[in-house]
């Protein structure tokens, strides 16, 4: 795993969790997202903060999952609901996933993701990826949703083979256990870095 500091992985939590930006190539003045056809992006430009050259993609859908023994309860939305985009810190890229958990005690379940715990991405051919969080991501629960929310991030490292085959499924090891989840939206990855590459 490719090691970069305490402060790099403090600072991009906290300025992409907290959705604060600042340059003179920001959306706008309104915080409305850039469109470039299929492309949205939620920033781009120098980020004073951390020093380097940031270009963010706006959170989307990535998957919705229930086990078989929750359907009957969850008949017309998912237990877990996860929204998720990519993220360039000069030539670093990273994938953040935004996990809502339907669930007031999701916390005493899935525990939480500590940092370097590992993610797997089986593509359609059968290959696993391997990429590692970044920084510790702990539930909250919010009261109006009822849901719980895990904030991830993930370094990529394996860009050209993401890049090359669709998604079958995704795996987190949490801190009570591994889980996967299968995955519709197969281009999912193929998409963020096209537009992470305009």
């Amino acid at each position: 795993m490719r090691r970069t500091s305490n402060y790099l992985f403090f600072g991009l939590l906290t300025i992409i969790l907290s959705g604060s930006c600042g340059s003179s190539k920001e959306i706008s003045s309104n915080d409305m997202t850039l469109r470039y056809g299929d492309c949205n992006i939620a920033y781009t430009g120098f980020d004073k903060n951390l020093r380097k050259e940031r270009k963010e993609l706006e959170l989307e859908h990535f998957f919705g999952f229930t086990s078989d023994k929750l359907k009957p309860v969850f008949k017309e939305r998912d237990f877990i609901e996860c929204k998720a985009s990519l993220t360039k810190l000069d030539k670093d890229i990273y994938l953040r996933m935004n996990l809502e958990i339907a669930a007031p005690n999701a916390s005493s379940s899935y525990g939480q993701i500590p940092k370097g715990n590992i993610m797997v991405i089986t593509m359609i051919n059968g290959n696993k990826i391997y990429s590692y969080s970044a920084a510790t991501s702990k539930g909250k629960y919010d009261k109006v949703s009822k849901k719980t929310v895990f904030d991830a991030i993930y370094l990529i490292e394996k860009e050209k083979e993401l890049r090359a085959q669709e998604i079958d499924r995704v795996g987190i090891m949490w801190t009570t256990g591994y889980e996967e989840y299968p995955i519709y939206e197969v281009d999912f990855l193929r998409r963020q870095f096209k537009c992470l590459g305009n």
